[in-house]
């Protein structure tokens, strides 16, 4: 469904834009890759959507938009989705963060070293003064860049948004 919401679309918008690549396949998966990039972080400002042309850009704009709102239609959530939606939640109502961070007294995330900025704001906004959190992974082994993730929260990003960060070397 989500290919051919995309192809839709780009058809639609390619031309509207005028511009003449053929929609197959491999252009429906290159958007796809970057609707889920702009879904890994809140801020879309992901570094490697910022390497497409000026013209792949806007219908990269117009694109997301509707993605989004026909998804909105169908009733229908991609995987990005269920931490991209909660997290923008958490983001417009942030006075429900308060009420979140109270539900867990532990939280225990594996494969840490593939966490995206969304993750990690929504991974801050369920841990309360009382939640102790453990995170299990290994740098060596950051496969999921193509969906936004960075060694960065396991290297430094961990133990800036949390308190009394204890580090175990595993061998």
């Amino acid at each position: 469904e989500v290919d051919s919401i995309i192809q839709k679309l780009l058809k639609t918008y390619q031309k509207e834009l005028r511009i003449t690549k053929d929609v197959d396949s491999e252009r429906v998966e290159t958007f796809k890759e970057y609707i889920s990039l702009l879904k890994s972080d809140l801020t879309l400002n992901n570094k490697k959507i910022k390497a497409i042309n000026t013209s792949d850009k806007k219908l990269l704009d117009k694109v997301f938009l509707a993605f989004n709102s026909e998804c909105q239609k169908l009733n229908a959530i991609t995987y990005d989705d269920m931490i991209y939606l909660p997290a923008k939640f958490f983001e417009k109502d942030t006075s429900m963060i308060s009420k979140a961070n109270g539900l867990y007294s532990h939280i225990i995330i594996d494969e840490y070293q593939d966490i995206n900025q969304v993750q990690q704001h929504f991974l801050r906004c369920l841990v309360g003064d009382n939640t102790t959190v453990m995170a299990v992974g290994d740098v060596d082994q950051t496969i999921y860049q193509w969906r936004g993730s960075t060694p960065y929260y396991m290297l430094e990003g961990f133990k800036k948004d949390f308190k009394n960060v204890s580090r175990y070397q595993l061998s």
